[in-house]
Order: structure tokens, then sequence, then C-alpha cells
């Protein structure tokens, strides 16, 4: 299997959630902080968002309400649906509150990392492991750092609410003021994105 080397981080070919250290990552590429809110939502918008775990399916609501423990190296899979067209882009948020991860799309998604996120149609159920490129050995796992993580999906109608490609969403005021500019570019603030449709999904990661 193919060793990438991220970092001081020597990952097999893997998506991982909770890290930071294997998708385009926010530090060295992206690094204008959108402050969204989990809690938007367009009125004529549905999404059902799940996490597969073994033969057990998690929705984003429960999983906000108790938030299911996954083991370290645990593989998973990320689902979603919508009623409307767009476009979609997930991210993966840490325990330890560093930027996220941008986990679709990827470069190792059949849509390159490129783009600002999956086109959507109306009805059809895309998951992640589906979405990833099939001629390579890539899983998708949950990794440290331990305890709360969480994965966020990010729906607009409109490519110009998704996040650009040096943006990058962040969920807490912490991650936000401590957040750095790309050379001398403003670090963008709250306000900078606003019709979208946003949903998160909550976990522990446990050892």
């Amino acid at each position: 299997m193919r060793k990438i080397q991220f970092g001081h981080s020597v990952l097999h070919a893997l998506l991982v959630l909770a890290t930071v250290s294997v998708a385009t990552t926010a530090k060295a590429d992206r690094c204008k902080a959108i402050k969204i809110e989990t809690d938007q939502k367009l009125s004529d918008v549905e999404i059902d968002f799940q996490l597969f775990f073994q033969d057990e399916a998690i929705s984003s609501s429960d999983s906000m309400v108790t938030a299911p423990e996954l083991s370290d190296g645990s593989n998973i899979d990320l689902c979603f649906e919508s009623n409307q067209s767009g476009l979609v882009s997930l991210w993966s948020y840490s325990a330890d509150g560093s930027a996220p991860s941008r986990l679709l799309p990827h470069e190792y998604t059949q849509i390159g990392s490129y783009e600002p996120g999956l086109k959507v149609e109306p009805g059809k159920k895309y998951c992640l492991s589906e979405l990833l490129v099939q001629d390579k050995k890539i899983a998708i796992k949950v990794r440290p750092p331990f305890g709360r993580a969480q994965a966020y999906l990010h729906f607009a109608k409109d490519e110009n609410e998704q996040f650009g490609p040096e943006d990058f969403p962040v969920i807490s005021d912490k991650a936000l003021k401590t957040a750095t500019s790309c050379g001398d570019s403003p670090v963008a603030r709250s306000g900078a994105l606003r019709s979208y449709h946003s949903v998160e999904l909550a976990y522990e990661v446990v050892e």
C-alpha cells in the first residue's frame, strides 16, 4: 500500500477523520477563516446526513444529543441526501480545535480538490466511500486526537456560497481568533457566506 508523508505522520493512503494531517490542509493552503453557523438552514432544503459504523446508522440530529463513541482506527462512512440540487463540501474537525480538514472534495475523491463542492442531485444518496478513487487502497478511518470531534456538511445552491481555495470554515470563536492570514491578505470573518445550509454530526474518538 502506498505510503504518504504528511508532516510527522506516515499514513497509508487514508482519508482520516479527526485529524488535519491528511486532507488538503487548512494550515498550509487554506488560511482564510470563515465563521459559519452550524444551525443555519435554507427553508426549502432538507438534508439527511448520517455516519455509518459497523451495522449502525447514526443521524446528525441523534449525534448532537448523544455523540457515538468511535474507537481509534474504526472504519466508517459518511452519507447524505438532499431534496434540492446544489453543491456539498464535507469537513472534519478534531478535538484539539485545529483548523479542519476538507474530506470532500479531496485529492482522493473522484472530483478533484480544486472543485468548490460535489454537485448533488435531489433525492440521490451519496456516500463518501463510493466517491473515493476506486483504483487506490483508501479507507475512511477515525484517528486521534481523542475527544469530541465533528463532521460538518456545507450545502449551497451557488458555488459563490461555497468555500474558495484559501478558505476554511470555523465553527467556534476560538478557532476564528487563532486563524492566520494568507500573506498580506486579510482573514475573512463572519458574514462572508450568507445563503447556505449547514449540518453538523458529532462523535467521540476513544482508545
